[in-house]
């Protein structure tokens, strides 16, 4: 894969924020599959196990979904998946992949390849990242609704996030606030906890800091006192063998020069019997003048040697005190000093805790009050958009076929006395509240809602929130279930209203909706060779009717079907129109 296939039509779109190209290779049954996506609204049909499911799971992987080995086509070693996204308005993108230093211009191209043999390689923009960046930074690109991803609506907290997203509400001074609170909590805490634990810290940090100072360390000590201690050494070396030279040669009883005298008198007296033996007296008398002059030297030498032995053991109980003190306060003389100052620096601060903990105590109460204020201030702002989001989102529901739905946001602000009742979300609790049938109460949406029902609250939702939701793509994933006719019409006359917004990608079974589509991507599967090959194509405006056809007759196409699809797509096109 060359990512500048994908560029040299990248511009073509007239809408920014959105999936431009997609490859995937050995996926489940896509052998390779190559899509030019285009704005607005996309369609995938096809029939049951042609491949639609294994496109969106493709998209999942480029986004940073858990990783699923055995997704890795038969016979092959490695899938990858290939995508290009448009992030021209997407500010919270660019943020993320500034913060993990990847350089990008209009496009971000995300490369997974995850390899049967358990490892995976994962590249934006030809940086190589990890699967927990790729997960963030995927997470602001597409959102992926269907009947096992409508997580985000039985997710009470993500119910909280729907409703400030709806009324644009800022929350940051809340949550700064909050954390600023909680700061202060927790080092009022340390404090008090210093403050009780201060006799036994103090009594410590005394005996600490008299045992360095009372020792008077100084810079480069320890190295002073080894050079010192290696002269001294070497010294009493020199004295111990010189000294045994002396004795050995001049000063014990049977020294060295007192054989030899003896040896040089008993020559001369052989001398006097034998004239012949006079050249050895003469070489003997020699010997015995250099040999007492080479002592004597030797004498002199030594008594010029310097030796403290008493020095010695001096350097050697200073260098065991420094090395008791490394054991305890630092490797070395310059940590030892550095504790020093520490511990003093601390003492000075526990003398004064009394006065810390006062000005804690005053910064908490004054972050509370804050906090308090700035809580309360968002919580009726929540309480004022419950109504309007109520009345929009069953404005929608109605649209969507559920003339008897009730939505209903519950804004519950926490008052707890036994727990702080601050988040760094404010105050409150919110819970969506549905029914689907007239004579039903309200219940909380987790409890009562189908599958169906799931996807048709999200595409009202999200058609609320079309303004304000930065993500570049959704995909509505089997939003079909349950539905047909009329409805179906209405769902995709729906979808379409949001495509004008952002890129939304559809995968359907029902003409009535796949007729609004500004793309309809055909899906398709072959057996070649006893192996199933998925297939996907871009239906052109001539062979649209036909595909659309297949939907409402199934393989058999009559040209009752055809001529229904034409209408369809004229209907559903001058609809498009008006909602432009």
């Amino acid at each position: 894969f060359q990512s500048s296939i994908f560029q040299s039509s990248f511009f073509q779109s007239s809408i920014l924020d959105m999936l431009t190209h997609l490859r995937i290779c050995h996926l489940a049954t896509i052998e390779l599959l190559e899509l030019s996506l285009d704005s607005g609204f996309v369609v995938l049909t096809g029939e049951t196990g042609s491949g639609k499911s294994a496109i969106i799971k493709a998209i999942q992987l480029a986004i940073g979904k858990k990783t699923d080995y055995g997704l890795v086509r038969d016979q092959c070693e490695k899938l990858s998946v290939e995508a290009v996204f448009d992030i021209r308005k997407l500010p919270h993108t660019q943020k993320l992949l500034s913060a993990s230093e990847i350089d990008f211009d209009d496009a971000l191209i995300v490369r997974r390849i995850i390899r049967s043999a358990g490892s995976q390689r994962i590249f934006l923009n030809d940086v190589s990242v990890n699967l927990k960046t790729l997960e963030s930074i995927g997470s602001s690109l597409v959102q992926i609704h269907g009947q096992h991803e409508n997580k985000d609506l039985l997710d009470k907290q993500e119910h909280l996030r729907f409703l400030d997203t709806f009324g644009n509400l800022d929350t940051l001074p809340v949550y700064h606030l909050y954390h600023a609170w909680h700061d202060s909590q927790k080092l009022l805490q340390k404090i008090q906890k210093q403050l009780q634990e201060r006799a036994l810290r103090m009594d410590l940090l005394d005996y600490q800091i008299r045992e360095i100072t009372d020792a008077q360390l100084r810079e480069n000590e320890e190295q002073e006192l080894q050079e010192e201690a290696k002269k001294l050494v070497n010294a009493q070396k020199l004295a111990t063998l010189t000294y045994d030279i002396i004795e050995q040669g001049i000063e014990s009883d049977h020294s060295i020069l007192s054989h030899l005298d003896k040896t040089r008198l008993t020559l001369a007296q052989l001398t006097q019997l034998d004239s012949s033996l006079e050249p050895l007296l003469l070489s003997t008398d020699s010997a015995f003048l250099q040999l007492q002059d080479a002592f004597y030297q030797i004498s002199d030498y030594h008594s010029k040697i310097e030796f403290h032995p008493e020095r010695i053991e001096q350097i050697n109980l200073r260098l065991n005190t420094i090395q008791q003190l490394k054991r305890k306060y630092g490797k070395s003389l310059t940590d030892i000093l550095a504790f020093l100052e520490k511990a003093k620096e601390e003492r000075t601060q526990l003398e004064h805790l009394e006065l810390e903990v006062e000005d804690a105590e005053k910064r908490l109460i004054q972050l509370t009050k804050e906090l308090e204020e700035a809580s309360k201030q968002l919580s009726q702002q929540r309480s004022d958009l419950a109504t309007q989001f109520d009345a929009q989102v069953c404005r929608q529901l109605h649209d969507l076929g559920m003339p008897d739905a009730r939505f209903q946001v519950r804004v519950q602000t926490k008052t707890s006395e036994k727990t702080t009742p601050y988040s760094e979300n404010g105050m409150d609790l919110v819970r969506f509240y549905f029914s689907a049938n007239v004579g039903q109460e309200t219940r909380p949406f987790e409890k009562i809602a189908s599958g169906g029902e799931l996807s048709r609250v999200m595409l009202a939702i999200k058609t609320v929130l079309r303004q304000q939701d930065e993500y570049c793509s959704i995909i509505f994933d089997e939003i079909d279930a349950g539905i047909s006719g009329r409805v179906a019409e209405m769902v995709g006359e729906k979808i379409c209203s949001l495509s004008q917004q952002r890129q939304t990608i559809c995968i359907t079974h029902l003409p009535q909706i796949a007729s609004f589509a500004k793309q309809h991507i055909a899906v398709s599967k072959i057996t070649k060779q006893g192996a199933v090959y998925t297939k996907a194509k871009a239906l052109t405006p001539r062979s649209l009717p036909l595909g659309l056809a297949k939907l409402i007759g199934g393989k058999t196409v009559s040209s009752q079907a055809i001529e229904t699809a034409e209408e369809m797509l004229a209907s559903s096109l001058q609809k498009s129109k008006k909602q432009a």
